[in-house]
């Protein structure tokens, strides 16, 4: 695959990221809503059983779209660590690696989600992470990643 598909599908992922993540705030904002409703209306067991099953049912929703969430951000991020593998690989002066993990890095600072990394992709971003004691070429891409750890809490 090369550095522009790479690119192309970690820039995908992360809007599918952002997407659902929408959809969480959404669902979290329906939540909200529903227990204002059950905390200000008047006591009626229909609608409190009513009210507790569509609780549910949301508090289910959210936890399938975190799911699918991180899952989607760890294919982001697998394929700009596939990118930024390419670009120490054959030195490239402009590294698209680093716009693209730069924008995950944004998206993980702002939303602040408690987001893990799979173990195998830890492992990647260490090894990509131990090239740059041989090569200094790259500043703006290794602060990134050392971006990147510190926001997936890998030390």
């Amino acid at each position: 695959m090369n550095n522009n598909q790479l690119y192309i599908n970690s820039s995908n992922e992360l809007m599918q990221v952002r997407n659902i993540q929408l959809q969480i705030s959404q669902k979290e904002l329906e939540l909200q809503m529903l227990d204002i409703n059950t905390k200000y209306s008047s006591y009626d067991p229909y609608s409190y059983s009513s009210n507790n099953i569509k609780r549910q049912n949301i508090e289910l929703e959210v936890i399938n779209l975190k799911n699918s969430r991180d899952m989607h951000l760890g294919f982001a991020i697998e394929a700009a660590l596939l990118l930024a593998e390419g670009d120490i690989r054959n030195n490239n002066v402009y590294s698209m690696a680093g716009v693209a993990i730069s924008s995950i890095n944004s998206f993980l600072q702002s939303q602040k989600i408690d987001f893990r990394l799979p173990y195998s992709t830890q492992v990647k971003l260490s090894q990509i992470s131990s090239l740059f004691y041989t090569n200094s070429n790259f500043t703006s891409l290794k602060s990134e990643i050392t971006r990147l750890k510190t926001l997936c809490n890998i030390y």
